[in-house]
């Protein structure tokens, strides 16, 4: 089944890696901004540089239907950092092939308090770990971990609430022997991470509900 795992070393080394969100500019590469696709989700396509050589690959039009979802009114959650590097020279020889395509993507929830509560973080994980898990079974070339990455959202703390917390920093991975075959694995890989975030967000959208008709 597509593995997903709790990244140890990833958490550990982000924690000294402290960002602010929304950020500006990327300290790496100074062309690098971040866009708010939920005002401009037309940008989705044209800003995100790294996939752009891939566009017409159906992993990759799947991966901006993601990203629509993830910032439309049907989700919960958001995204402010992505990335994809590939095809190259896998150096894993645990995945028997002779390319790797990887990546990442953050993810916290758009309701920015949230994310400050570390219960709510330890559920995200905990949710991520359960429903990936379920999906594409028979998936053994795709991969994907997870890390708390620590955050201050900065519209939080203009307006006096707390304003650190944590947002999940995804890695993801997919193997084959030819360009074909590993980004065909790509399209399992993310198929099975929006099956599990779509779980995910209609399951706090039927809690919230749900609160709010027991409210008084």
């Amino acid at each position: 089944m597509m593995r997903i795992y709790h990244d140890v070393d990833h958490e550990l080394w982000l924690a000294d890696q402290m960002r602010q969100h929304p950020w500006t500019v990327s300290e790496r590469n100074p062309e690098n901004r971040y866009v708010d696709f939920r005002k401009s989700p037309d940008l989705i396509e044209s800003s995100l540089e790294d996939f752009k050589p891939y566009s017409e690959r159906a992993s990759i039009k799947q991966f901006y239907e993601m990203l629509r979802w993830l910032h439309s009114d049907d989700a919960v959650f958001e995204t402010n950092d992505c990335g994809l590097r590939g095809p190259s020279p896998n150096p894993q020889r645990q995945f028997d092939r002779a390319l790797v395509v990887h990546g990442r993507l953050t993810l916290f929830f758009r309701n920015g308090l949230w994310n400050t509560d570390p219960k709510n973080i330890d559920w995200l994980c905990e949710s991520l770990d359960e429903q990936i898990a379920l999906q594409e079974v028979d998936l053994h070339l795709g991969c994907v971990s997870y890390a708390r990455w620590p955050h201050e959202f900065t519209e939080l703390a203009e307006t006096g609430y707390p304003s650190e917390g944590n947002v999940i920093a995804l890695r993801f991975w997919a193997w084959g022997d030819i360009d074909d075959e590993t980004f065909e694995n790509l399209d399992r890989v993310f198929g099975g991470l929006r099956a599990a975030l779509v779980s995910m967000s209609d399951f706090v959208k039927a809690q919230q509900i749900a609160a709010s008709q027991d409210a008084p």
